[in-house]
């Protein structure tokens, strides 16, 4: 069976995120709630990858060059997220379609761009 993606949200994204996304049973936990606030990029993502939760940001080019390094220096990780700065909600019903159609599996070594497109 397939595991469900399990998130760590970016310090640059909306504390309520984690918090909205877990009222829709989505494992998803903020940057400040496990007491990383103010680590690098290549921190985060180690710590994500660490946890085998993919990473969620707004943040496209650090994410794509740290993306592009992991691929090349074979460090593999639990995946990148990137969503678009939308408002919350726009952002909890992304994220949960997201969710919805994808598997833990589906997502090592993988980089997304999420938009209204997408679906």
């Amino acid at each position: 069976m397939k595991e469900k993606i399990r998130l760590l949200i970016d310090e640059d994204m909306n504390l309520r995120l984690a918090e909205a996304l877990r009222r829709r049973n989505y494992d998803a936990v903020h940057i400040q709630e496990v007491g990383r606030k103010g680590k690098t990029d290549p921190e985060q993502l180690a710590y994500a990858a660490s946890e085998g939760r993919c990473f969620v940001t707004f943040n496209v080019g650090d994410f794509v060059q740290l993306h592009s390094s992991s691929i090349l220096s074979n460090s593999p990780h639990s995946g990148i997220i990137v969503v678009p700065r939308i408002s919350l909600s726009e952002a909890v019903h992304l994220l949960s379609t997201f969710l919805e159609r994808h598997k833990r599996e589906d997502m090592i070594n993988e980089l997304r761009f999420l938009s209204a497109t997408n679906f």
